[in-house]
């Protein structure tokens, strides 16, 4: 028992340990109910449904301009955050894009693009409908709807070319500078870094414009949620990666079209992260709220007499 006036130093331990379990139920009770195995599974089809249509789009509009050898460059720094199988199925379609005959990527420019981003706004779309799920917010209305999805998809396309050419022309640039040792050591850091970077600017957009939150609600561009989130997604990829190099069935059991599945449950997976993500804001968005009411309350109590 402890005496009046004397703090007790596993009081505030517990506290906080009561707190993180009251939250971490919280989340997960959001997770149940936001039904993020069938949105997940949704953004990967998409999101699958949109990679190759809109590899032959971007090889056919780069073709108009510069030479399309260039890509081979930007693919083999995006490879690097891919799982093996799955950066050799985009390899090998890239590769008989850049060698098709000109005319062959003029026709397919207009009809693979407009796939691509309906494809990838559709898979927008859904992601932003789980956030709204784990937000409890109502949808916004159709035209609403279809113009913030197709603005966050023109956003997070613009984001990944930024990232991708950073990462080519960086190296480039420090080249010119005298680092001496340090240089190859940061050319091998540096696109690790500017992906995550990507990441976190991807989810950034994603729960600050994607949720339509009443109030007018916007989340912090860093948060918990999308730290969490981003660190997530890379122990998500370096984990399914890992897997596949030890334990890998797929290809035993799916055959030929072993690399698609395994490229679509790698963006399953990733899926789930930014739900978890979004989930976390959610719920911490909420508990503030409740935490301004509850003051609001005091300071609006007439002093008793």
């Amino acid at each position: 028992m402890v005496a009046r006036g004397v703090v007790s130093h596993d009081t505030a331990p517990m506290k906080m340990l009561h707190h993180l379990r009251r939250f971490v139920l919280a989340v997960l009770t959001r997770v149940g109910d936001g039904h993020f195995g069938l949105i997940a599974a949704g953004v990967a089809f998409y999101a699958l449904f949109a990679v190759f249509p809109g590899l032959a789009a971007v090889v056919a509009i780069w073709s108009l301009m510069a030479d399309p050898a260039v890509i081979g460059g930007y693919l083999s720094m995006a490879e690097r955050f891919l799982p093996h199988e799955a950066a050799v199925l985009v390899h090998d379609q890239v590769t008989g894009l850049l060698t098709a005959p000109r005319s062959t990527l003029g026709w397919a420019t207009f009809l693979s693009l407009a796939i691509a981003l309906y494809s990838a706004r559709a898979g927008v779309s859904a992601l932003v409908q789980g956030l709204d799920v784990v937000h409890r917010a109502r949808p916004r209305g159709w035209i609403a709807g279809y113009a913030v999805d197709f603005v966050l998809t023109m956003a997070l396309i613009g984001a990944l070319i930024v990232a991708l050419a950073t990462v080519v022309i960086m190296p480039i640039m420090l080249a010119y500078l005298p680092l001496g040792a340090f240089e190859g050591r940061l050319t091998r850091v540096l696109p690790w870094a500017v992906m995550f970077l990507f990441v976190l600017t991807c989810l950034s957009l994603l729960y600050r414009f994607g949720p339509n939150v009443p109030g007018g609600f916007r989340s912090p561009w860093i948060s918990v949620g999308v730290m969490f989130a981003a660190l997530a997604w890379a122990g998500v990829s370096m984990g399914f990666s890992l897997y596949l190099a030890n334990f890998n069935s797929y290809n035993r059991i799916y055959g030929s079209i072993g690399a698609v599945v395994i490229l679509m449950m790698w963006l399953y997976f990733s899926v789930w992260a930014v739900l978890v993500g979004g989930a976390i804001n959610a719920e911490l968005h909420d508990r503030a709220n409740l935490l301004r009411q509850m003051g609001r309350g005091r300071r609006q109590r007439p002093p008793q007499m």
